[in-house]
C-alpha cells in the first residue's frame, strides 16, 4: 500500500492540475484552479489489525476509509458475506472510534447490513455511504434499505448515488455475462433518469436533499448509466434535477455541497 501511495503522491507532485488535500480549507484554497485529490482506501486490509498504521496513513493524507470491500477482513464482513449476519469485529469498532479521533470519514458502502448498523452505533460522528443506492428500487445487496438510508441521514451522514446499472435496476449479471439479450436490454434502459429516480427516492425517505451526493463509481466498473459516461457529462444530471423541480440550493448540495459539509465537519 505504501508503494502505491508513494507512486500516487509522486504523480500528484508532478502535476499542475491536481492537488493533494486533507481538509475543507485546502479544497476551498484550490478555488477550482486544481482538482482536489483526497486519499481514500476501499477496504481496511492495509491496517493488518494494527491501529498504529491508521495514524501513519492519516499523516500521509488518508481522510476516507471504506471499512470493507465485498470480502471479509479484520474490521468486518463485506457484502459477499451477507448470509453470515456478521458485522464489526472488536477491532473494527476500535477502527471506527480511531477514525473519529483522527478525523477520517467512515464509509459503509460494501459492508454487510449488520456491519452498517454496528458502525452507526460505534461512531460518534456522521457516517457516509460513498457509492450506494436504494434497495427499494434495486434489490442488489450493495444497496441500502429505506431504514438504513433514514438512519444514516439522522446521524448526519451523506449517501452518494452510484451510476452503475446493476446497482440502479435489477439485472442478472451472470446472465448478462452469458450474453442474455433481455439483460442487455435492461442495461441499455438505464440512463441518467434512472439515477435521478434513486435520488428522488432518497429524498422521499429522508425528507430533504441535504444528505445526498454523487458516488459515481467510475473507477474500474464495466458499465455506467447512459448520459453519465464520464465526468464531462455531469450537466446531464443537473438538467434532469432541474426538470424534476429541484431548487438551486438542493442541486448545489447534491453536486458536492453536502459532501463538502461533512468533510468540513470531520476531516482534520
Amino acid at each position: 500500500m505504501l508503494q502505491v501511495l508513494g507512486y500516487s503522491l509522486n504523480e500528484i507532485e508532478k502535476s499542475d492540475k491536481v492537488s493533494l488535500v486533507k481538509n475543507y480549507d485546502e479544497i476551498v484554497a484550490n478555488d477550482g484552479k486544481r482538482l482536489s485529490f483526497m486519499i481514500g482506501f476501499e477496504g481496511g486490509e492495509a491496517l493488518v489489525k494494527d491501529l498504529r498504521l491508521l495514524k501513519v496513513y492519516h499523516t500521509i493524507g488518508l481522510r476516507r476509509l471504506t471499512l470493507t470491500w465485498n470480502n471479509r477482513n479484520m474490521i468486518a464482513d463485506g457484502v459477499t458475506w451477507q448470509r453470515s449476519k456478521g458485522g464489526l469485529t472488536e477491532f473494527g469498532a476500535d477502527v471506527v472510534k480511531e477514525c473519529n479521533n483522527l478525523g477520517i470519514l467512515v464509509d459503509v458502502s460494501h459492508i454487510t447490513d449488520q456491519g452498517l448498523w454496528d458502525t452507526l452505533e460505534a461512531s460518534e460522528e456522521p457516517v457516509i455511504a460513498s457509492h450506494s443506492n436504494c434497495r427499494a428500487l434495486c434489490s442488489h445487496k450493495r444497496n441500502l434499505t429505506d431504514e438504513m438510508i433514514k438512519a444514516l441521514a439522522e446521524k448526519g451522514g451523506v449517501m452518494g448515488v452510484n451510476y452503475v446499472p446493476f446497482f440502479l435496476k435489477d439485472i442478472d449479471f451472470a446472465k448478462l455475462r452469458g450474453g442474455d439479450e433481455e439483460e442487455k436490454k435492461k442495461v441499455e434502459s438505464v440512463t441518467v433518469e434512472t439515477v435521478v429516480d434513486h435520488i428522488d427516492h432518497m429524498v422521499e425517505v429522508i425528507g430533504d436533499a441535504d444528505h445526498i451526493g454523487l458516488g459515481s463509481d467510475f473507477d474500474g466498473v464495466p458499465m455506467i448509466a447512459k448520459g453519465l459516461d464520464d465526468a464531462s457529462k455531469l450537466p446531464n444530471l443537473t438538467k434532469t434535477l432541474v426538470a424534476r423541480g429541484y431548487s438551486d440550493k438542493e442541486i448545489k448540495g447534491i453536486l458536492g455541497g453536502n459532501f463538502l459539509r461533512i468533510i468540513k465537519m470531520i476531516c482534520k
